[in-house]
């Protein structure tokens, strides 16, 4: 199998054990339609991902759940490294995405002392976007500039004027 066959195959499976169980048992895997699984008699298996069918032994199905178990794996770890709490998700085109938890977490750092450099960071982080000339996206909304930034989304702060007031405090 190919690494292009094994990644199709993982995006069409939603249950990892579920696959593994339908595997093993020699059952219909039911959670997705556009994946099945075929058990034929002489010990082959055909996977058809909607687009192809795979013909593979047995055995290399079980080599294909340890792929796919790999490939979980490091899709979890990955997806640790990335918190979108603490960070502005950067995508394509020089723009950038915000979470609701990010801008949450703004909120809050700003109102308790303890948070205040949390605050400064995240505000830091902002300035640098908008000076290197990229947008922030938040909430469907393109934010081209950190003036219309902070009139949209921080000019309801208790005593907030600029970005650039904040950072100087």
């Amino acid at each position: 199998m190919t690494d292009l066959q094994i990644e199709n195959i993982y995006k069409l499976i939603s249950d990892l054990k579920d696959f593994e169980n339908s595997v093993v048992n020699q059952t219909e895997f039911s959670n997705n339609p556009n994946l099945g699984i075929q058990f034929l008699e002489d010990g082959l298996v055909i996977l058809n991902t909607g687009v192809e069918q795979i013909h593979v032994t047995k055995g290399n199905v079980h080599g294909l759940i340890f792929e796919l178990k790999q490939r979980e794996k490091k899709s979890i770890e990955s997806s640790k490294k990335f918190n979108p709490r603490s960070k502005l998700k950067e995508l394509a085109n020089g723009q950038y995405e915000m979470s609701d938890g990010y801008l949450t977490d703004l909120f809050y750092a700003r109102q308790v002392s303890s948070g205040y450099g949390v605050y400064k960071r995240k505000l830091i982080e902002i300035s640098k976007v908008f000076r290197s000339g990229n947008s922030i996206k938040y909430m469907e909304k393109d934010f081209l500039s950190i003036d219309e930034f902070s009139n949209d989304l921080l000019s309801n702060l208790n005593d907030f004027k600029t970005v650039e007031d904040e950072l100087q405090k």
